[in-house]
């Protein structure tokens, strides 16, 4: 795609949209970075045109001979460490009473803390 600064795209609008409609997409750049493009309506039209469904996506996918593992893995990835019966602040231990894994107890001790 052909790159315009937002200086000349406003100087030469009437070229821009032209070339846009005859040549193809044109991006206009601000601060040298892109920021917008012009395009034809007939490209709009044909690209929405183009609406498929998710499966025939998937199907038309360039990774869709690809063997996936789906299988999960029973590994926790991490070691639980019950830390806390060390609090001394009894006043920041609490129950949480009605949960649904039953009632279990906590202590909101820092990292610093442990």
């Amino acid at each position: 795609m052909t790159r315009w600064h937002i200086h000349d795209a406003k100087s030469k609008r009437s070229e821009l949209v032209r070339k846009a409609c005859r040549e193809g997409p044109r991006v206009i750049t601000l601060r040298g970075r892109d920021a917008v493009v012009v395009l034809a309506v007939d490209e709009i039209r044909r690209m929405a045109s183009q609406r498929g469904s998710l499966a025939a996506l998937l199907r038309n996918s360039p990774l869709s001979g690809v063997d996936l593992n789906l299988g999960r893995s029973n590994d926790t990835n991490r070691d639980v460490i019950n830390k806390w019966s060390g609090c001394a602040d009894t006043s920041r231990i609490a129950t949480a009473e009605g949960s649904p894994c039953g009632a279990t107890t906590w202590c909101a001790m820092s990292a610093e803390e442990m």
